[in-house]
């Protein structure tokens, strides 16, 4: 029960996004992105809302596990059932599965080691690369540069046949309207750019 209460009532409630951040993502796109994907957020309430995840995670593996994949059901749930305008419940779930599935994440280097227990490519097959797909690389914003990030943090984990897929799609998002899209966009490029085939010896 305690454990249900920090997930809901503290990691929850300051994953899902303010009016402050929707303001910052609109007014001051480059404060947003230092913040949420350039690694300037060690204040941040998102930031120490995944540390605590996995801080629990290390102590609580099975049960933290639980506890947010249930989460991170329901908020994706709740957002296919009333649309896009519950756009913070999948946001909210997106930066979830982001705290719970690595054991680290770092803009520079990706997500580390995968938690197991959580099926991250099902999240990435029905809830991330939908928006990718999206013909409208300006609609939902948020949830869109989210998945994105998401694509970009776990490239490492994606395997060459699916970046190579997905890269198209990554490339039309720089025709966006919204600024904090096409940086992502271009940053996710870059980024695939310097993942290693692993099948190639000595690479």
């Amino acid at each position: 029960e305690i454990l249900k209460m920090f997930v809901e009532k503290i990691v929850v409630h300051n994953l899902t996004a303010s009016e402050t951040d929707e303001e910052l993502f609109e007014d001051n796109p480059q404060d947003y992105i230092r913040k949420d994907f350039e690694g300037n957020d060690q204040d941040t309430r998102r930031r120490c809302a995944c540390d605590l995840v996995r801080g629990l995670l290390k102590f609580f593996h099975a049960e933290t596990t639980d506890l947010c994949v249930g989460y991170i059901g329901a908020m994706l749930e709740d957002y296919t059932k009333s649309g896009s305008s519950n756009w913070k419940s999948k946001d909210a779930a997106l930066h979830l599965v982001l705290a719970v599935s690595a054991t680290s994440v770092s803009s520079t280097l990706g997500a580390g080691t995968l938690n197991t227990s959580v099926n991250l490519m099902d999240v990435f097959q029905s809830h991330v690369l939908p928006e990718v797909y999206d013909n409208d690389v300006s609609s939902r914003p948020i949830v869109k540069a989210d998945s994105i990030k998401l694509i970009c943090l776990f490239r490492s984990h994606l395997g060459l046949d699916f970046m190579l897929s997905i890269l198209p799609h990554i490339t039309r998002h720089l025709m966006s309207e919204n600024i904090v899209i096409q940086t992502y966009a271009a940053i996710c490029i870059e980024r695939f750019l310097t993942v290693k085939d692993k099948t190639v010896s000595g690479s």
